[in-house]
């Protein structure tokens, strides 16, 4: 009956030995694993401070580019007013064009001076030249807001 007492407090004694291994390695798996979940909650915190440091540059990013599509709008709104009072100007004969630009009276021979109806053609010519300045104000507020847009990206 000893014997049989000694075997079981033997076995008894290995038991708890094994339960007490196995407790411990779990402790250990255990505490490694909140180490882990802290280290992956440490970088996902920072991942979302860089998120929204980047959304809030870009916000600002758009914001300034909006700006300098409002004022490419509003130079586009001058360039068409300018070339209508440019055109309005030159029929009224406020404005002159340079000669290089004026074309010369046609003389037909044969035709008297006071025959027919005034020449179109002045008119055609003041309404040519108010588009081109037109045109020319257009490609310049084109060029300064793409200039502005590309300045923008990189002085932040």
């Amino acid at each position: 009956m000893t014997r049989y007492l000694l075997i079981a407090l033997a076995v008894l004694a290995v038991t708890a030995g094994m339960l007490a291994m196995h407790f411990r390695g779990a402790a250990a798996i255990s505490a490694a694993g909140r180490v882990a979940a802290e280290q992956r909650a440490d970088g996902l915190a920072a991942d979302l401070k860089q998120s929204e440091a980047a959304r809030a540059h870009e916000h600002a990013e758009a914001l300034r580019f909006q700006g300098i599509a409002d004022q490419y709008e509003q130079d586009k709104t001058n360039a068409e007013a300018n070339a209508s009072k440019l055109a309005a100007d030159l029929r009224a004969e406020r404005v002159r064009l340079r000669p290089i630009w004026r074309c010369p009276a046609a003389r037909v021979p044969g035709v008297a001076a006071s025959a027919g109806k005034p020449d179109a053609s002045t008119e055609d010519r003041s309404e040519s030249a108010a588009r081109v300045v037109r045109a020319a104000a257009e490609a310049d507020a084109q060029i300064r807001a793409l200039q502005s847009i590309l300045t923008a990206e990189r002085n932040p």
